[in-house]
C-alpha cells in the first residue's frame, strides 16, 4: 500500500485512567494498521500510567514523561525525532499550553495533528483569544464531533479543522464478553452514569424519577467511582435526609456491558456532550435509551432514541419531558431488546475500523506545508 510506509508517528496521550476502554483500543488497532503498512507508531504517557493495567496491552514503543514543562516536551520530541524517526506528531487531551511548547520544541520538524475531545473554554478575553488562533492557526485539528468543531473555527481557528467520530470497540461490548451481574428489581432498570453529576444530568434524572414515584415500579441504578459524595449529591437534588429505595449506586468496573445488558434503559439527559459515546454503546446492547439534544450528543443519529430537550435552554420542560418519556416506556408493553438495524447503523457508523480508517487517510492528507513525507 503505496503512501502509508512514510508515516511514522507519535501518539502523545495525557491518558491515565485505570482501564484502557475504548481510547487504549483504537490506539492499539491504529498501531497495527500503520504497523502492517509498514509504518511506525511509538507511544508517549505521563508518568503516572506505568502503573495502569491496559499498559502491558501496548506492543509498541512507550515513552512516559515526567511533566510537560517545554524542557521535558522537548527531551521528549527530540528522542522521538532522533530514536524513532517520526515525522507526526499526534496529540490526545493536550491544551493550549501544551500545545504551545510542543510547537516551540517542534521547531517545525513534524506535521503537527491535535485530536480535540472536548469543548474549548467559553472565555472571550481578547488575550486568550489571540493566543488560541496563534497556536491552532496551523496544524491539523481533529474534532470528534461536528459541535465541537463549531466551536473550535470559532475559538482556535477555521484552518485544517476535520471531524471523525470516536470509534467503539465493539468486541468488548459482546454478549460473550460480559459477566452476570445480578440486580434485584421487580420493575424496569434504568442506568446512568454519575460521573460528573451536573453535566451528566443526573440531577434531572432523579426529579424526574421522583416524578413518577408511585405510578409504575422502576429502579435507578447510578454508576460511580465515588458512592459517598454520589449518595450526598442524589440527596441534595431531591433536598432529602434520606436515599429513596429506588436508587442504588453501582461501582464502575472496566466490563461495562455488563451492566449495559443488565439493563432496560439508558440515561445521558446531560446538560453537555462532546460525543454520545454511552448512548451508542447502551443502545448497541440493548438498552432503549433516552438523552438530551445537545451539541456532540444528538448528531449521533442511532435510531429509536428518545430524545429530550436541551436541559441548558429549559430545565423544567427537559425534566417533565424525560419523566414523560420514562414513564411511557416503563408500562409498555413493549419489549425492549437488541435490534439488528440499530446494531448495524452503529458498526457503520461508530466501528473501530472505520475510526482506524479515517485517521490514517488524515495522516497521508497533504496540506499546504507538510513536513512528512507522506
Amino acid at each position: 500500500m503505496k503512501g502509508y510506509e512514510n508515516v511514522r508517528v507519535l501518539i502523545i496521550s495525557d491518558y491515565v485512567a485505570g482501564w484502557g476502554g475504548n481510547k487504549i483500543s483504537g490506539f492499539i488497532e491504529l498501531a497495527k494498521k500503520v504497523e502492517l503498512c509498514d509504518g511506525f507508531v511509538g507511544f508517549a504517557f505521563p508518568d503516572a500510567a506505568r502503573n495502569s493495567a491496559w499498559i502491558n496491552e501496548i506492543e509498541n514503543p512507550v515513552y512516559f514523561y515526567k511533566d510537560v514543562t517545554l524542557l521535558s516536551v522537548m527531551q521528549m520530541i527530540n528522542m522521538a525525532v532522533h530514536a524513532w524517526k517520526v515525522n507526526i506528531i499526534h496529540t490526545h487531551f493536550w491544551g493550549p499550553r501544551e500545545i504551545a511548547r510542543l510547537k516551540v520544541a517542534n521547531r517545525g520538524r513534524c506535521r503537527l495533528i491535535y485530536h480535540i475531545r472536548t469543548f474549548p473554554m467559553h472565555k472571550n478575553d481578547i488575550v486568550r483569544k489571540t493566543f488560541h488562533h496563534m497556536i491552532f492557526g496551523t496544524g491539523l485539528k481533529i474534532c470528534i464531533s461536528e459541535g465541537i468543531k463549531k466551536v473550535v473555527e470559532y475559538r482556535y481557528s477555521k484552518n485544517n479543522v476535520h471531524v471523525v467520530y470516536n470509534g467503539v470497540d465493539l468486541n468488548r461490548l459482546s454478549v460473550n464478553n460480559c459477566k452476570d451481574v445480578q440486580l434485584d428489581s421487580s420493575g424496569k432498570k434504568i442506568l446512568i452514569m454519575g460521573y460528573y453529576f451536573d453535566r451528566k444530568g443526573v440531577d434531572l434524572a432523579l426529579r424526574a424519577c421522583k416524578k413518577i414515584e408511585g405510578q409504575c415500579e422502576f429502579q435507578l441504578y447510578i454508576i460511580t467511582d465515588d458512592s459517598e459524595e454520589c449518595t450526598l449529591l442524589c440527596k441534595n437534588s431531591l433536598n432529602s435526609s434520606v436515599m429513596p429505595k429506588w436508587i442504588t449506586i453501582l461501582p464502575a468496573i472496566e466490563n461495562i456491558a455488563s451492566y449495559y445488558r443488565s439493563m432496560d434503559i439508558f440515561l445521558s439527559p446531560s446538560r453537555s456532550e462532546a460525543f454520545g459515546m454511552s448512548s451508542i454503546e447502551a443502545a448497541y446492547c440493548g438498552c432503549k435509551v433516552i438523552a438530551s439534544k445537545v451539541p456532540g450528543q444528538e448528531e449521533i443519529g442511532v435510531p429509536e432514541v428518545i430524545w429530550i430537550s436541551n436541559p441548558e435552554t429549559n430545565l423544567d420542560r427537559s425534566i417533565d419531558e424525560l419523566a414523560e418519556s420514562l414513564k411511557k416506556v416503563i408500562i409498555s408493553d413493549d419489549v425492549i431488546e437488541e435490534k439488528e438495524f440499530i446494531r448495524e447503523y452503529i458498526e457503520n457508523n461508530f466501528s473501530m475500523d472505520k475510526w482506524v480508517r479515517e485517521i490514517i487517510a488524515l495522516y497521508r492528507l497533504k496540506g499546504k506545508k507538510s513536513y512528512a513525507k507522506i
